[in-house]
């Protein structure tokens, strides 16, 4: 049986890739207490769509407040980067089985000169955000606490810390090494 869609687009998630001239991409991820969860969770930074922003383009209006919100990474407070939205994915539900709450992801590259200062973040009243930049290419490594590929276990993965990770965050991760795999496999054959 097919249903009506009963809920519209609620929030946004942001995949935001900090690229600097001397250094390998990072990935902005942030902390925060979850009540729900009793600890604290590693996620990307996200928040809800206000009232007007509709559609595509209100989506991407969210994601660049929400992230500047949370983080400080945006065009305003940062002269000199380049914030380019680079893709934002349909409607996608949570916990389908549920939950009727959903997101769109939205994907953000923000390129930065080596000696830009660290933005300062102006989250909202109630909200305690850590914010983290952690290498893409061992963002599962970071996660989990695996071992690089030297054999050297990283100490200071959020888990070893007592995190908990976001499902979604969790993933993302696993796809970023999966299609690393893939690409380093189909160069060697």
């Amino acid at each position: 049986m097919v249903r009506s869609n009963l809920y519209l687009q609620t929030a946004v998630a942001i995949l935001t890739v900090i690229k600097r001239p001397s250094v390998e991409p990072h990935i902005l991820l942030v902390t925060q207490f979850r009540p729900p969860v009793g600890a604290c969770v590693v996620e990307l930074p996200a928040g809800l769509v206000d009232a007007g922003e509709d559609g595509d383009e209100g989506a991407k209006r969210a994601a660049l407040r929400e992230l500047e919100e949370e983080t400080g990474y945006g065009a305003a407070s940062m002269p000199g980067a380049t914030v380019s939205v680079q893709s934002l994915s349909d409607v996608m539900y949570n916990d389908p089985g549920l939950t009727g709450a959903n997101m769109k992801l939205c994907v953000i590259h923000i390129e930065l000169s080596d000696d830009a200062a660290e933005p300062i973040a102006r989250p909202d009243e109630g909200e305690y955000i850590d914010k983290h930049l952690v290498p893409l290419a061992s963002l599962v490594s970071q996660l989990q606490g695996t071992y690089n590929k030297d054999g050297i276990a990283y100490d200071e993965a959020f888990k070893k810390q007592g995190y908990e990770v976001d499902a979604r965050l969790s993933h993302i991760a696993a796809g970023i090494e999966l299609g690393s795999g893939l690409v380093k496999n189909s160069r060697s054959t």
